[in-house]
């Protein structure tokens, strides 16, 4: 119980440093399944250190010296402590003002002559984590979007042109579709045919600037409470063109840039940010 006091006065007070230095509110550092792992381990390391030393003395007939279970205590504290730092730290979000200009800009091909943009910007101060977001039109008279975030480190997205005023964006978690007609952004799901490729889309839910806070089969919930359902969405994808590939704070074109399902090669070349 002590080692446990301990690692969480420790995590504690990481935590209130992390809070002073940025001066804003930080949410709960430790994230749930990390604590509940430092705990575990504690408990079994523990148990198996002492079991372990306890049958060696006992089998050697011989006490054990007044040092010894205080270095033990000493050391599945500092284990426990590391791994709750770690946690406290590698959890940490680090949150931007919806104007910052942290966000990069990577331009994709106009639809119908209006500029349309992929913006990211990273969340964490040591993972490669971002938030993602679709720009329409220019920034004196611009619609935002924001995408589900990315929490698994780097990754790519395809870009396919359904039609002359329609695009299809897919990454590893989900398809997005622009639909400059209504000047909006859907997330979407797409099914697919008898040959397994995805031929069609039935429903769509229409998106915002607000950022995500949970995402459903039919629903997406954002972190103000408020919510958007799934909306009837009619749209063959048979037809779609396979126009290059976001990566690496670029676009590439196919020619750069084959289609595939495995991300691909990385690539050293870097996007003007939009001023």
């Amino acid at each position: 119980m002590t080692i446990l006091a301990g690692a969480a006065l420790f995590e504690g007070a990481v935590a209130w440093l992390f809070k002073q230095m940025l001066e804003r509110n930080v949410p709960h550092m430790v994230s749930r399944w990390g604590g509940l792992f430092a705990w575990l381990l504690s408990i079994i390391l523990g148990l198996a250190v002492i079991k372990s030393l306890s049958k060696r003395l006992e089998r050697g007939g011989k006490t054990p010296h007044r040092w010894l279970f205080p270095a033990v205590f000493a050391g599945l504290t500092a284990i426990i402590t590391a791994i709750s730092v770690f946690f406290a730290v590698f959890s940490f979000p680090v949150s931007f003002d919806k104007e910052s200009d942290s966000w990069s800009t990577i331009f994709l091909p106009k639809l119908q002559g209006c500029p349309v943009a992929f913006e990211q910007r990273p969340t964490h101060p040591f993972l490669a984590e971002y938030d993602y977001r679709i720009r329409l039109g220019e920034r004196n008279n611009s619609a935002y979007f924001r995408l589900w975030p990315n929490t698994g480190g780097r990754t790519y997205l395809n870009v396919y042109r359904v039609s002359e005023d329609k695009l299809l964006l897919k990454d590893k978690d989900v398809s997005y579709l622009v639909d400059l007609a209504q000047r909006q952004v859907y997330l979407v799901r797409c099914e697919r045919g008898e040959d397994g490729s995805e031929s069609t889309i039935h429903s769509a839910i229409p998106l915002s600037e607000k950022p995500f806070d949970s995402m459903g089969s039919a629903t997406v919930c954002f972190t103000d409470g408020t919510s958007s359902v799934a909306i009837p969405y009619d749209l063959d994808l048979r037809s779609c063109e396979y126009i290059g590939c976001i990566m690496d704070y670029s676009f590439y074109t196919p020619d750069e840039q084959p289609e595939g399902e495995g991300h691909p090669q990385y690539r050293e070349k870097s996007s003007p940010h939009d001023e």
